[in-house]
């Protein structure tokens, strides 16, 4: 029996999308790395995956985004997390390389491994629904500009070592 299936993680046209969602969620910050960007793209496609993160006991009220976007999961298995946002890599770079080419991230940060918007905005249709879905999922919304803001993105108590999904043994502080 020949299966048909889709998977966002492996779609450049989605990770195009969800990281114009991710600038749009971030845009106060101004600047997020490429690894920065990335683990937040993960979350924002997994979110039933946000109760594997260890929080700081002050968050731990955002253990809830994992059971609350539960309906998400899709019904065959996944590989491990650290699996997949391996593989999900060449996607995730393939996509963010078309927004640079496309004007949506400044290219002169980009080659230093940094996104920083451009401001240029999407065509209307992706624009407002960008806008639908970062409000129907407020939480999720939330829970991304508290992983931004709140954590750091290197050492023990980084956001690399505290979601697993990056090596943080070798950072320097």
């Amino acid at each position: 029996m020949i299966q048909i299936t889709f998977q966002a993680a492996f779609d450049p046209f989605h990770a195009s999308f969800r990281f114009l969602r991710l600038i749009e969620i971030t845009k106060e910050l101004g600047e997020l790395t490429i690894d920065q960007a990335r683990i937040l793209d993960f979350y924002l496609l997994f979110p039933f995956r946000a109760g594997e993160i260890k929080l700081l006991a002050g968050h731990r009220k955002y253990k809830r985004v994992a059971s609350d976007f539960m309906h998400l999961k899709p019904y065959g298995e996944l590989p491990s997390s650290f699996v997949l946002f391996s593989r999900m890599q060449n996607i995730q770079v393939a996509a963010l390389d078309t927004l640079a080419d496309n004007g949506y991230l400044a290219v002169d940060k980009y080659a230093h491994k940094i996104i920083k918007s451009t401001g240029k905005i999407a065509a209307p249709e992706i624009s407002v629904r960008i806008n639908e879905l970062n409000s129907e999922q407020s939480i999720l919304v939330e829970f991304i500009r508290v992983l931004t803001t709140e954590y750091s993105m290197y050492g023990r108590d980084g956001l690399k070592a505290r979601t697993g999904l990056l090596e943080y043994r070798y950072d320097t502080i």
